[in-house]
């Protein structure tokens, strides 16, 4: 079941995983809920060989849709947004009022 509610980010940090996997999480929280939306392999060793590198998409997407096109990383702290979630899951993020998504999953096509 789809679902929309609305959210503040309230941390937002890019690490380096087990076995060298970059990602980027956002810890969100709505009324009376916290969710994760992230955990995408954005590059490894194996696939910048390959030349998949999707962090500077990832990044310029998120900044793009919450902040639109302006600012750090780290000042989507504390912004308000909304998340788009399917069984339970946070499948996308959005604009606080603007009809502004980023859909990883659409747009990073599965990768």
């Amino acid at each position: 079941m789809e679902k929309i509610e609305n959210a503040i980010i309230k941390n937002v940090w890019l690490e380096i995983e087990d076995h060298g996997i970059l990602t980027c999480e956002i810890d969100l929280e709505g009324a009376g809920w916290e969710a994760l939306f992230g955990g995408f392999c954005l590059c490894n060793k194996s696939k910048l060989e390959d030349g998949k590198d999707y962090t500077g998409f990832y990044i310029r997407r998120l900044i793009d849709v919450i902040l639109e096109g302006y600012g750090k990383l780290n000042s989507l702290v504390g912004e308000p947004c909304r998340v788009q979630t399917e069984n339970g899951k946070v499948v996308a993020i959005g604009h606080f009022y603007k009809d502004k998504w980023f859909k990883p999953r659409v747009e990073l096509k599965g990768e």
